[in-house]
């Protein structure tokens, strides 16, 4: 499993909210899992043209810590903020 416990992970009060109490639904037929667990995990790489200005989107994915696909393209429109550019890049990941 990758290490991930110097990453930044924010908690959330979730008790005031309309998914307050809310539990997950577990098929009761379901069947026991075999083999290791296993970790997906997803790298977003946000890079920009100077050229043009468009955003150029880098995704990598893993499974625990083997990459085993990745995508790259550069985004259709330039983008006037950075956020937007990331949206898009999250979306398509």
């Amino acid at each position: 499993m990758p290490d991930i416990s110097d990453a930044e992970i924010n908690r959330y009060d979730w008790s005031k909210t309309v998914y307050a109490g809310a539990k997950e639904e577990v098929p009761h037929n379901i069947p026991e899992p075999k083999g290791k667990p296993s970790s997906l995990s997803h790298m977003l790489i946000l890079c920009h043209n100077i050229l043009d200005g468009k955003a150029v989107t880098g995704i990598l994915h893993f499974v625990n810590k083997t990459p085993f696909d990745w995508y790259s393209k550069k985004q259709a429109t330039p983008e006037v903020a950075t956020f937007s550019t990331e949206e898009l890049a999250a979306r398509t990941a």
